[in-house]
Order: structure tokens, then C-alpha cells, then sequence
């Protein structure tokens, strides 16, 4: 059996920082053979033609949440069409709103396309999902959307990002409430989205 893809699945409202965190993720992943799977190539601020070059292999699923019932079909076939590729990680970016409660059955989904394609005989290791919350807005944004909670609830780490711009009570607070919702999550509290990648490896095992 060929060596696993490592597939993380990031997460986090809109204006959490969640597209800043995937660039600093993959700067300090570079020289890596990955892959990215994003709903709009714009939405990280990467030019999508130029990435089908080198390392980093980049798809496009758009007009929707990658998650959402008309998407799926497309987002377990991309995720088939990753396994034949030469890559070692594979980063999937889910929309603002999205729900990823439902990953691990995609990829149980995948099993019929890879009855058709039995020269596949690489899989994926699926380390787990990381939620970038927006420490300004977490507890507003919690209490109106439920997208937002279900992000927390079904992530193992959690970027608490722009803290230094709320108080330690404030803290104090989202830190509560996060552990309140997942109490196994691993908090990680920061600016600018900046996340050490010997962090993401060591808590997401």
C-alpha cells in the first residue's frame, strides 16, 4: 500500500481570517507536494492557473458550498481524482457557511468510484478538520448561525484568531464557550492567522 495523503479540512466564517491562515499554511509548506481543493480560486489570492505548475495542484469547485447536496457528487469525484495524483497532503478549504459535519462520509462516498478505478491504490489519512474563529465576532456570529457552532463542534483545532484585538475577559469568554462546545478541541490562540505547522502536526495526529 502506497503511502497515505495527509487531508485536513479547514473551516471559519467569513472574516474569520480563515483565508490568511490557508496562505501562511501553505508558505510554510512549500517544497511539499500538496493539493487544494477551495470553492473560488480568487478567495485565497492565488492565481489558479499558475498552481497546475510545480507542487501545488489546485481545484475549483464553484456556484456553491463544496458541502452542500448539489456540490457533492463533484466535491467525491475531485476527491478520487486527488488519489492519482503525485501529491502528500491535500488541503480541502470549505466556504464560510459551510457545514463539515458530513466529511467523513464523503469519503466513504468515494468507494463506488474506486470500484471502477482498482489502479488506485493510494487513500487518504484524514487528520481532521481546523476552524479558524474570529475572536471579535465568535460569540455574535455563534448565537444567529449555526454553521458557525457546528464549524467549532466538528473541528479538533481551533485557531482563536485577532485575540490581541479583545480583552482577557473577552478571552476569557470565548475560550468558555468554544471548550463548551467542543471540550476535545485544542485551542490555539493568535494574530494574522499565523499557526506554526509543528502545532497543526503535533495536535492533529
Amino acid at each position: 500500500m502506497e503511502k497515505k495523503i495527509e487531508l485536513f479540512l479547514v473551516s471559519g466564517f467569513l472574516g474569520s481570517g480563515k483565508t490568511t491562515f490557508l496562505r501562511n499554511m501553505l508558505t510554510q509548506m512549500s517544497g511539499r507536494r500538496i493539493g487544494v481543493i477551495v470553492n473560488e480560486f480568487g478567495s485565497i489570492g492565488i492565481d489558479g492557473t499558475v498552481l497546475q505548475n510545480g507542487d501545488l495542484k489546485m481545484v475549483e469547485i464553484n456556484n456553491g458550498s463544496i458541502f452542500c447536496a448539489c456540490l457533492k457528487g463533484g466535491f467525491v469525484k475531485t476527491l478520487v481524482a486527488f488519489l492519482e495524483q503525485p501529491i502528500d497532503y491535500l488541503l480541502v478549504e470549505a466556504s464560510g457557511l459551510a457545514d463539515p459535519a458530513n466529511m467523513e462520509s464523503f469519503l466513504d462516498q468515494m468507494e463506488p468510484y474506486l470500484a471502477r478505478k482498482p489502479h488506485i491504490t493510494r487513500a487518504y489519512n484524514y487528520r481532521g478538520g481546523i476552524c479558524v474563529a474570529d475572536a471579535i465576532h465568535f460569540l455574535q456570529f455563534a448565537e444567529v448561525f449555526t454553521p458557525v457552532k457546528n464549524q467549532v463542534m466538528k473541528s479538533r483545532f481551533i485557531v482563536l484568531n485577532k485575540i490581541d484585538d479583545v480583552d482577557k475577559d473577552r478571552q476569557r469568554e470565548l475560550y468558555g464557550a468554544i471548550h463548551a462546545l467542543n471540550p476535545e478541541a485544542f485551542v490555539y490562540p493568535t494574530n494574522y492567522g499565523e499557526v506554526p505547522l509543528e502545532v497543526i502536526e503535533e495536535h492533529l495526529k
